[in-house]
């Protein structure tokens, strides 16, 4: 049997050999290919297995079950239990209501929280990233969340390890449903003497409308009115580092190179300005970044969507990282990059243009040819 598909007899016999634990719509397993515990199953589909170390493994398992039936009831169950309708009760949509309005007040009157802590993040300046992301004055942001909001909390905190995973966290980017409600909280920290590892990420994900198939994971600035080529990228630090060195870009950005799918539906549902304007595609220089990139080409090309690869100077260095080291060399490749590919666009989309008109012509005149 080939290394990337495994035999079991059912799928209750993967989630006890996997040491799998329930997260959402997916279990949360050890993959089978690097034996490390960062592998995640869609509940809806047991039979693939994706590895979440993008870098250093990434593999993707599939799963032959030798009882079908067993299988398929498993299936049948999961199914059931995602159209079952849940609700957040009358004291979680209170609590929901008070950290949407808190929010919306930090990044949208308040302008991020106005001290010298927040002046300057990662390279990036107030005026940038206030409307996306949120500097608070202190550490305790994180901790104070689970104290202030029990109830759309109730899954994280329960553990003195899942508490201190939010401590040290003043950075909030938070994501917005069609309600303007808040659906997901990305958290990370400033300070400096921080160690990442497993068991405490550099970002936080935080799932505030936990009841819902599906919460937002991906920012967009789009309007109709500006013309210049879309930035996608897989982070929105990333895309605000452009919007550093050039104040007009707009952008789409998901919350990480593993979730694109809900940027990629977005496009699908409204193409015109991504067909019009094109794209310039900046996914991570790393393995993972542009083994998605990959993904990406492939679906522009069958959208109709014209694109363009940002020209990364190496493979470590993403584009927050270029904003911070050489914020001038970043600014000018930037504007060399979009100049050019407007340029072509427009020469691309001239000739379309005269095509059409010719052929229109050509109809015209054979029109008049016949009625003689």
């Amino acid at each position: 049997m080939p290394k990337n598909i495994i035999e079991y007899e059912s799928p209750e016999e993967v989630l006890k050999d996997l040491n799998a634990r329930s997260h959402g719509k997916y279990y949360l397993c050890t993959c089978p290919s690097c034996q490390q515990a960062e592998a995640f199953m869609y509940k809806s589909n047991p039979t693939v297995i994706y590895c979440n170390r993008q870098n250093k493994c990434g593999e993707t398992t599939r799963i032959h079950y030798t009882n079908q039936e067993q299988s398929a009831v498993f299936q049948e169950q999961s199914q059931q239990k995602k159209r079952t309708k849940r609700w957040l009760s009358s004291a979680e949509r209170e609590e929901l209501k008070v950290l949407t309005a808190n929010m919306r007040y930090f990044t949208d009157q308040l302008g991020s929280f106005d001290h010298e802590k927040g002046r300057e993040y990662r390279g990036l300046h107030r005026g940038t990233y206030q409307s996306h992301v949120i500097i608070t004055p202190d550490d305790k942001f994180g901790t104070r969340l689970l104290q202030a909001f029990p109830g759309l909390m109730r899954r994280y905190g329960r553990t003195e390890q899942s508490q201190k995973r939010f401590e040290n966290r003043d950075v909030v980017i938070p994501f917005y449903d069609e309600q303007g409600k808040v659906d997901r909280l990305l958290l990370r920290s400033t300070s400096p003497d921080v160690v990442y590892n497993k068991e405490y990420p550099k970002e936080l994900h935080c799932v505030v409308q936990y009841q819902k198939e599906q919460t937002k994971n991906f920012q967009h600035t789009i309007t109709s009115t500006e013309k210049s080529p879309i930035l996608l990228t897989e982070s929105v630090l990333n895309a605000l580092s452009v919007k550093e060195v050039d104040p007009d870009v707009e952008f789409i950005a998901a919350t990480g190179v593993n979730h694109t799918r809900q940027m990629k539906e977005y496009v699908e549902q409204q193409p015109a300005p991504f067909q019009e304007r094109g794209v310039i595609l900046a996914f991570d220089p790393d393995q993972a970044g542009q083994k998605e990139q990959e993904k990406w080409k492939t679906f522009f090309r069958t959208q109709q969507i014209p694109y363009k690869e940002f020209p990364y100077p190496d493979q470590k260095r993403d584009l927050n990282d270029l904003l911070q080291d050489h914020p001038e060399p970043f600014q000018k490749t930037w504007q060399q990059v979009t100049k050019q590919f407007q340029n072509g666009l427009q020469l691309r989309q001239g000739k379309e243009a005269q095509d059409k008109q010719n052929e229109s012509m050509y109809y015209c005149r054979a029109s008049k040819g016949l009625e003689r």
